[in-house]
């Protein structure tokens, strides 16, 4: 009886072992089947967020709301072309020795010294600051140009030019990031002669390029000079030429 009962010991001894084998390796298999699943829906959830198109606006601190579309970094849309070429040929063209001065929040009218470019050469103020626009090649030459036409009555404010533009044509890719465009105006001349203002034809091809964003300054350390560099080359475009526009007929 004692032998059988030793005998029985033995054989649960060496089930129960097995036994527990046996539970282990399904609670592993399971626990691994469940892993897989998440990972399952997890891939699924990965591939949604990378296949769902991107949003196309974001919202701005002060709520608005701006397009944000990929697109190719030398791409410039074509109105936006347009503005950058007309305002920056206003401001280069258009003369005057009375300027808007920000003082404590407010606008002053103040005269205009003008800025030197050369011994007894200046220009206006808008003029120079517009002229960063323009690349670095010829930007200075091409202020020395401006300054042998200023009339000398503009810095004794008896001569005022603006430029009325006529026709602005759509840009013409010449190359990757790179555009034409006919600029069709008159310069506006009012002085003692002609109060009511004469006309003198400025018709011109202006050639634009792709630019990088320009650094953004620490406005609180930032001086002038790197505030209107910023300002106007924030446009991330460039004028490279300008020359007169050719007859087609």
């Amino acid at each position: 009886m004692q032998l059988l009962h030793k005998s029985h010991q033995t054989v649960v001894g060496k089930k129960d072992p097995d036994r527990l084998f046996r539970i282990t390796v399904l609670f592993l298999t399971g626990l691994s089947f469940i892993n897989f699943l998440l990972l399952i829906v997890l891939a699924s959830g990965l591939r949604m967020v990378a296949t769902r198109p991107l949003p196309n606006f974001v919202q701005l601190t002060d709520g608005k709301t701006i397009d944000v579309r990929p697109v190719d970094p030398l791409y410039r849309d074509p109105e936006t072309i347009k503005d950058f070429v007309s305002q920056t040929s206003y401001l280069l063209f258009s003369w005057s020795n009375r300027i808007a001065v920000d003082e404590n929040g407010s606008k002053t009218i103040k005269t205009d010294e003008g800025v030197s470019v050369d011994e007894n050469q200046r220009v206006t103020t808008s003029t120079w600051e517009a002229s960063f626009a323009l690349s670095e090649d010829f930007r200075l030459e091409f202020l020395k140009g401006l300054a042998d036409l200023m009339p000398p009555e503009i810095w004794r404010g008896k001569t005022y030019v603006s430029v009325k533009f006529i026709d602005i044509s759509e840009p013409v890719l010449i190359s990757p990031g790179r555009w034409e465009i006919n600029l069709v105006a008159n310069l506006i001349v009012q002085d003692g002669l002609t109060p009511a203002g004469r006309a003198i034809p400025f018709n011109k091809t202006i050639l634009v390029r792709a630019i990088a964003n320009p650094p953004l300054p620490l406005l609180e350390q930032a001086t002038y000079l790197q505030k209107t560099i910023y300002k106007i080359r924030s446009s991330r475009m460039e004028i490279y030429e300008i020359r007169d526009l050719e007859n087609e007929n």
